[in-house]
C-alpha cells in the first residue's frame, strides 16, 4: 500500500486526483472489506467538507455535519442550528490531531445519527486519520469496515503510514506544486522499489543454498528476509516468521550481542569477515553493505556459511 501511496503523491496533478486515488488505493488493498473518504478542515464553518470517496455508498458522506469546534462550542451551534452538527470521532480526531479509532459503531455509548446512517449501511467499525500540515490538521481519512474490531495494530499502523506520507506532500506541495512533489518522495518510492525487488532477488538465490545462511536487513536492523539451506536445516521452524523483527527480536543474545555491531557498521560501509563456532558448528561469516545503482547503502547482509567439515578435515590432518 505505502508504494502505490507515494507513486500516487508523485504522479498525482492535483490534489483531488490524489485524495481520490488514495481512497481507491486503501479500499482495493483491503479486498474491498472497507471503504473510505476524505474530507477537507474548513476553517471557515468549522466542519469537515468530503472531497473524494471510493466505495462509500451514495448519501452517507453528503448528509454528514462533522464539527471540529471544541465541545463547548459545539452545544452553542447544536442549540441554534437545525438538527445540530454532531460529535463524531472524526471531529474528535481533527481536534486531538491524531487517529481515533472506534472498534464497535453499534456499541459506542453516545447514540448519534451519524452512527445510525453508518449501521444501516453496514458499517461495524471506523477509524479517522488526520493529515497535519506544519502541525494543524488540513484534511482527514476516514475508514469503514463491515467487520467489529477490524482495525489491528498492523492496519492501523499501515494507515497511519499512509497519512503521514500524504501529510508530508501537501505541506511541501504548498511551495512547490503536486506536479513537482518533493524530490525526498519520490527518492523513498525508488528506495522502496529497490528494497522490493532486492528481496525478491535474494529470495529466490538463497531459497536452496547449502549450507548457508542469508539476512537481509534494513537500516533499523529489521531482517526482510531469511533464508537459506542452512537455517531450514537447523532450525525447523518457518523461519521466515521471523521477517519484520529487529536483529535482537529474532535471534538469541548472544548472537545479536556479536554482530549487531557488525551489523550497523556495515551500513555505514565497513565489511567483516570472521569464522566461529556456535554449538557445535562452524560458521565463516560475511557481514556487509548492500548498494543501489547509485552507489548508495541503503540494506546490509550477513551471509553465514556452515564449514564444520571443512574445519574437522583440517583437525584430522
Amino acid at each position: 500500500t505505502i508504494g502505490q501511496i507515494n507513486q500516487a503523491i508523485v504522479r498525482a496533478p492535483d490534489r483531488e486526483k490524489l485524495f481520490q486515488d488514495i481512497c481507491r488505493i486503501v479500499v482495493e488493498e483491503s479486498d474491498f472489506r472497507m471503504v473510505a473518504w476524505i474530507g477537507m478542515v474548513d476553517k471557515t464553518s468549522n466542519r469537515v467538507l468530503p472531497v473524494a470517496k471510493y466505495g462509500v455508498k451514495e448519501n452517507y458522506i453528503e448528509h454528514l455535519e462533522i464539527s471540529v469546534l471544541p465541545r463547548n462550542q459545539e452545544e452553542e451551534v447544536s442549540s441554534r442550528t437545525p438538527g445540530g452538527e454532531e460529535c463524531s470521532p472524526i471531529g474528535e480526531a481533527v481536534r486531538q490531531g491524531k487517529y481515533i479509532v472506534c472498534t464497535d459503531i453499534e456499541r459506542e455509548p453516545h447514540k448519534m445519527l451519524w452512527q445510525e446512517a453508518a449501521l444501516i449501511r453496514g458499517y461495524r467499525s471506523m477509524a479517522a486519520f488526520p493529515m497535519l500540515v506544519n502541525q494543524e490538521p488540513a484534511a482527514i481519512l476516514t475508514v469503514y469496515a463491515t467487520e467489529v474490531n477490524f482495525f489491528d495494530e498492523v492496519e492501523i499502523n499501515s494507515l497511519n503510514q499512509v497519512v503521514e506520507n500524504v501529510s508530508f506532500a501537501l505541506e511541501q506541495g504548498k511551495e512547490v506544486g503536486m506536479r513537482r512533489l518533493v524530490q525526498e518522495i519520490a527518492e523513498r518510492t525508488r528506495a522502496e522499489e529497490d528494497i522490493r525487488e532486492s528481496e525478491e532477488r535474494y529470495r529466490f538465490l538463497v531459497a536452496n543454498l547449502p549450507n548457508t545462511t542469508v539476512l537481509l536487513f534494513n537500516q533499523e536492523l529489521r531482517l526482510l528476509l531469511v533464508g537459506g539451506g542452512e537455517i531450514t536445516k537447523n532450525y525447523p521452524d518457518p523461519f521466515h516468521q521471523k521477517e519484520g523483527q529487529t536483529l535482537g527480536e529474532g535471534f538469541p543474545s548472544e548472537l545479536v550481542d556479536l554482530f549487531e555491531p557488525l551489523c550497523r557498521q556495515a551500513l555505514l560501509g565497513e565489511a567483516t569477515w570472521f569464522d566461529m563456532r556456535y554449538e557445535d558448528r562452524y560458521y565463516s561469516n560475511h557481514v556487509l553493505p548492500v548498494r543501489n545503482a547509485k552507489g548508495e547503502i541503503y540494506l546490509g547482509m550477513v551471509v553465514s556459511r556452515n564449514i564444520t567439515e571443512r574445519k574437522q578435515a583440517e583437525v584430522a590432518l
